[in-house]
């Protein structure tokens, strides 16, 4: 079980994930059960709660990020039916002896300069047959009803609908946004939140992935509600292009010469060569 949590301010969006992979008699806490799809027209960063890893022991993120590996730049929304096709495709199997047979995932987005709201549902029917909801939120004028949250696994149940939590985390926001205070201080009260849900179901991870997208945006790891080290890659595709690969071969490449690297001071056969040997397989099943 999970929790994960998503938010949309008027210029940014915001996500928080707990990291237990639970099992029949074991758990971890190391599970990243987020990634960050950017495309020609906006981001979206996609959560989810079922599925946290399959017997393969491939997570969900790394596989969703692989499977639009080398895609040619299209709409965001283009990237999500890929996704949704292929967990209509590949999750039934995965799901079906869950307790729980469902998969649920949430991702906020600002496109065009605007918040969207997508979520994707799927839970197999009595025949086993995999029945599959989307939904796209958005608003397209004040008048209009627009979700700013969306809430998904076991911990949603712990979190109280009416509760200061929400005022004070959106009046968070809005200090961002105006430039008041840092992008830390939403993601430390998400954290927070995580970490007293954690406190009322077993099933939740106290620790947890905060991450945010607003002008370049941002990621924070924490261990109940305090920050600490960044220990895995949160998966990012952008346009078809694997920037978390990428980037850490271009890191183990250059290792301390980073100022080299960038006023193009190194050996670029050399460096291409190191990336074809860092080049791993898109693991397009799971």
């Amino acid at each position: 079980m999970t929790f994960i949590l998503a938010v949309l301010g008027k210029k940014s969006a915001w996500l928080l994930a707990d990291r237990r992979l639970s099992y029949p008699n074991r758990h971890r806490d190391d599970g990243c059960k987020m990634l960050e799809v950017s495309a020609r027209d906006g981001s979206a960063l996609l959560g989810y709660a079922g599925l946290g890893a399959s017997a393969r022991q491939t997570e969900p993120s790394e596989w969703m990020n692989d499977l639009l590996i080398d895609l040619p730049a299209m709409p965001l929304e283009n990237y999500i039916g890929v996704l949704v096709e292929e967990m209509r495709k590949s999750l039934p199997i995965h799901i079906s002896k869950m307790p729980v047979a469902g998969h649920f995932v949430v991702a906020p987005a600002i496109v065009e300069g605007a918040p969207r709201l997508y979520t994707i549902g799927l839970v197999l029917g009595p025949a086993g047959e995999p029945i599959m909801q989307t939904n796209r939120y958005m608003r397209l004028d004040k008048s209009k009803w627009f979700p700013r949250i969306g809430v998904g696994g076991s911990g949603a149940s712990h979190l109280d609908p009416v509760g200061d939590w929400y005022r004070n985390l959106f009046r968070l926001i809005a200090a961002f946004e105006k430039g008041r205070v840092s992008p830390l201080n939403v993601a430390d009260f998400l954290a927070g939140l995580n970490a007293n849900v954690s406190r009322k179901d077993s099933l939740v991870s106290p620790k947890c992935i905060v991450k945010w997208h607003c002008d370049g945006g941002g990621v924070q790891f924490y261990d109940g509600a305090d920050r600490c080290e960044q220990d895995r890659t949160v998966p990012v595709i952008a346009d078809g292009l694997d920037i978390g690969r990428i980037a850490k071969s271009i890191l183990s490449y250059i290792g301390e010469d980073f100022d080299k690297f960038i006023g193009g001071d190194f050996d670029k056969e050399e460096a291409q060569k190191h990336l074809d040997k860092a080049y791993q397989e898109p693991r397009k099943k799971l």
